[in-house]
């Protein structure tokens, strides 16, 4: 249905199915999150003790209530899938240098206070909910690019760019994110806020044009 010939209901709704569309996905990417990163404490050296301020923010796992709790004097293992295994062979090739029975793999940049698991999680959500933002906004007609839609040429430009400035700053991110060798790393908040925020946009330029 082109947006012409829109009702008011028809908008309303397909607000709502998109609001609905990138919540989903947004809670998906968290509880990733909290998956990996759990297991990514639960490997590392730097989380040894059991009063180790990583067991005192979460994500992290933990025994029931009344259980013995889970022992943090030294790092557990991972044994990987057989699909990262095949992965490996297939992107690392050849033979790898090995250590106590597993090989070494190339290690995430250092320096970063970001969980490695939290800076893919992360970069993979901003990017999915720019992607469903786009979806929306082709449909329903409003801005998804630098290109200003004719729709809002009439609109008050003061308001309209106040919006429209924040979109180029979520756009800018996201090419960024794909596109740029190095770039500071992303973290869960900022993903939960690109959310917050773009599901503004949506509305905002609804409102403009009603």
């Amino acid at each position: 249905m082109s947006c012409a010939y829109f009702t008011d209901n028809d908008r309303a709704q397909a607000f709502v199915a998109y609001k609905k569309r990138a919540g989903v996905a947004l809670l998906e990417a968290c509880s990733i999150f909290d998956h990996a990163v759990a297991s990514e404490k639960m490997l590392s050296w730097q989380c040894l003790g059991g009063d180790n301020k990583a067991w005192s923010v979460g994500p992290y796992l933990s025994a029931g209530a009344g259980e013995e709790q889970i022992d943090h004097s030294r790092p557990y293992c991972l044994i990987l899938s057989l699909e990262t295994s095949v992965a490996a062979s297939l992107v690392l090739g050849g033979e790898r240098p090995r250590s106590n029975g597993g090989i070494l793999v190339p290690a995430f940049p250092a320096g970063s206070s970001v969980w490695k698991a939290e800076r893919l999680v992360a970069k993979l959500a901003i990017i999915e909910q720019f992607e469903i933002y786009r979806d929306y906004a082709i449909d329903s007609k409003i801005p998804y690019s630098s290109k200003i839609p004719e729709d809002y040429r009439c609109v008050d430009q003061s308001a309209f760019e106040y919006v429209f400035s924040a979109l180029r700053g979520h756009v800018d991110r996201r090419n960024e994110l794909i596109h740029a060798d190095e770039c500071a790393f992303p973290t869960m908040r900022e993903a939960v806020e690109y959310y917050n925020v773009i599901i503004w946009i949506a509305d905002e330029f609804l409102k403009l044009k009603s």
